[in-house]
């Protein structure tokens, strides 16, 4: 059974390459259920409500050790902010992109920001949400 760590982790929103700035991250992918029951599907000896599959989403999450240098993590997500979107790009690792190492790219909507936190003597991490914005592209080679 292989077992991944995260550790080296290949992310960029839009022109920016921010890998170095990542402390977590969380990538979800999925769909949102329409309720399909039928009066006829609940009137049995087990009644069940019945789900279909709509329409895909995602969201993406990072919390960063914040940097307010020009072309880094505060100049990134406030231009992401200012523009409406951002091209984001992630890979698990930042090796060349393979099956077993895809890259995603999709352009993302800032859902939050929180531009400082944290307490005294602290690094401060910072989380940003990203919903979705458009399709997901997965490439393996």
């Amino acid at each position: 059974m292989a077992v991944f760590v995260n550790k080296n982790v290949y992310l960029t929103i839009g022109a920016h390459i921010l890998s170095a700035y990542v402390k977590g991250i969380t990538f979800d992918i999925g769909a949102e259920t329409q309720d399909i029951t039928a009066m006829s599907a609940t009137s049995g000896a087990t009644p069940t409500r019945i789900f279909a599959s709509g329409l895909n989403t995602w969201s993406f999450s990072v919390d960063f050790f914040q940097d307010y240098a020009a072309d880094v993590v505060d100049h990134a997500i406030s231009a992401a902010l200012t523009a409406g979107s951002a091209v984001i790009a992630f890979s698990p690792t930042a090796a060349v992109v393979s099956p077993t190492n895809p890259l995603y790219t999709m352009t993302g909507i800032v859902e939050s920001y929180t531009p400082v936190a944290g307490n005294v003597g602290d690094a401060v991490v910072i989380k940003v949400s990203f919903k979705a914005g458009g399709a997901i592209v997965k490439t393996t080679s």
